[in-house]
């Protein structure tokens, strides 16, 4: 996940995760988590 992050206009992961989890309200790692958990039912 690591490049995705400047490839969409973030400095750093960091920043990103913060980010996502301002608006999402989860952490990303937990947001994947749960997306996965989805397609695996």
């Amino acid at each position: 996940m690591s490049a995705l992050p400047q490839k969409i206009g973030y400095t750093s992961e960091g920043a990103f995760s913060n980010a996502f989890k301002r608006t999402t309200g989860v952490a990303p790692s937990r947001y994947r988590d749960g997306a996965r958990a989805a397609l695996m039912s």
